[in-house]
């Protein structure tokens, strides 16, 4: 599919069971929009294949839809089935002749829409197993229903399907592609915005990060401005105290307690409720390193922090038709926000570029003053020793100077960090001819944008 971006250690995996050269079954969750599809029509073409796609409507809507997808491939008329179990029982049959390769695309709306959809496909499953090299995909947008209709042992799926990809956000690296007409810095912009999901990147392909900005979230009918309540609804029930939970991450109550008295429920609410979100990558906690203590939470989701953070902030005036002055008078908050998610792209860096054994940050008291190190992490090193490496990250649009690194040692000192220890600056802007000297007589990482974007490798520490 020309377009198509990423997902190869995904597709390799698909491959191989492909080839085995007896039954396979893979289940295929992700987030709305993280490319569950396409994925499976990249891996289906040229291939003998059966692909459903699978809508909310009712009963008789999908059986028509079984009906017309049969029909095409056997190359007559739609067929008509009176019941799933006469749509699989010809969908057996043409298995039962040759290697196919069999994709359910959103199977959860026609679990919805036929109460016993499970147990046919079960069946269906069970006596292909053993007399046929048929290969079954199945996928929906809902990963707790997804892992509950697979994994729970009640499940008539239950064992059915031992192989799973779960699809993750693209990296930085994988969505430069998508921004050729943009500078590198407006390209990290839109990630930090809306994180590594490659409908969203498609969507906000302009020539610069306010123009996309402008178009896909500001004025009438602008394609993203909805689309963080489609997918907490979607995902998650109750919807209202799980979204109450994001409003109140972003709005700076990072910690349970906070969150309980905010919104009025009980911490056993907030707890489930919580683990709710992490389960399915909207929320997560930041790591305490050296002597911070505390775990707070934050959301992780990029265009769910973006659409909570500032969207939500600005919802009276998100309409109007002045979408320039809109993006004006949301300016300062946006930046504000894209430091903050930059830090958060910082550690997922070190988290890629290094062994780790832990990554997050510290905060604490120097002099008296609340302040923070934003990247602190435990590495190993080329000697395969474990040593701390703490950075600090810097998204502005000048250089960043010496005096980061004379901060961070003070920092460094009320930490209590060890002796073993690698000093970073993450800056989106570049570096000062006085830290660039600094840094290279001190061995102080320098990690710039071309790093940040794959450009350029990895130090070695």
């Amino acid at each position: 599919m020309d377009g198509f971006i990423g997902r190869e250690r995904e597709l390799a995996r698909l491959e191989n069971l492909y080839r085995s050269g007896k039954f396979a079954a893979c289940a295929i969750y992700g987030r709305r929009q993280i490319g569950k599809t396409t994925l499976m029509s990249v891996f289906s073409s040229g291939k003998r294949a059966v692909v459903f796609q699978f809508s909310k409507g009712s009963a008789y809507e999908n059986l028509s839809h079984m009906g017309i997808v049969i029909g095409r491939f056997l190359g007559s008329e739609p067929l008509h089935f009176e019941s799933m179990s006469e749509a699989m029982d010809r969908l057996g049959t043409i298995c039962g002749k040759e290697k196919t390769l069999v994709i359910f695309d959103e199977i959860l709306y026609l679990a919805r829409a036929i109460p016993d959809a499970m147990s046919i496909l079960q069946r269906f499953m069970d006596q292909s197993r053993d007399s046929t090299e048929t290969m079954v995909l199945i996928c929906g947008s809902s990963i707790s229903m997804m892992k509950k209709e697979t994994e729970d042992y009640d499940s008539p799926l239950y064992g059915r399907f031992p192989n799973r990809i779960e699809l993750g956000p693209l990296s930085l690296k994988e969505c430069m592609s998508f921004h050729r007409r943009m500078s590198a810095e407006d390209a990290v912009r839109v990630y930090l915005t809306v994180g590594g999901v490659p409908a969203y990147h498609r969507i906000m392909d302009g020539e610069s990060y306010g123009s996309c900005v402008r178009n896909c979230f500001l004025g009438q009918d602008a394609p993203l401005s909805d689309e963080a309540a489609a997918v907490v609804e979607g995902e998650m029930s109750p919807a209202d105290v799980h979204s109450g939970i994001l409003a109140c991450l972003a709005d700076g109550k990072r910690y349970q307690n906070e969150i309980v008295d905010a919104l009025g429920i009980s911490k056993g609410v907030c707890s489930r409720y919580m683990g709710n979100l992490k389960a399915t990558m909207m929320a997560g906690e930041l790591q305490p390193m050296l002597t911070a203590r505390k775990r707070p939470y934050l959301i992780t989701d990029g265009l769910l922090a973006f659409s909570y953070a500032i969207l939500r902030k600005y919802q009276p005036i998100l309409k109007s038709d002045d979408t320039a002055r809109t993006y004006r008078l949301m300016k300062k908050d946006i930046d504000t926000f894209l430091g903050r998610r930059f830090e958060l792209l910082c550690r997922q860096y070190v988290s890629s570029s290094y062994q780790t054994v832990a990554v997050g940050s510290w905060w604490g008291r120097v002099d008296g003053v609340d302040t923070d190190i934003d990247v602190v992490a435990e590495v190993y090193n080329s000697d395969d020793l474990v040593i701390t490496l703490a950075g600090e990250c810097k998204f502005r649009n000048e250089r960043a100077g010496a005096g980061i690194v004379y901060e961070l040692e003070r920092k460094l000192i009320s930490a209590r960090a060890g002796p073993n220890v690698r000093m970073a600056v993450f800056s989106i802007g570049g570096f000062t001819e006085e830290l660039a000297e600094y840094a290279s007589d001190h061995g102080v990482l320098l990690i710039g944008t071309d790093k940040l974007i794959g450009d350029t490798a990895p130090d070695r520490i």
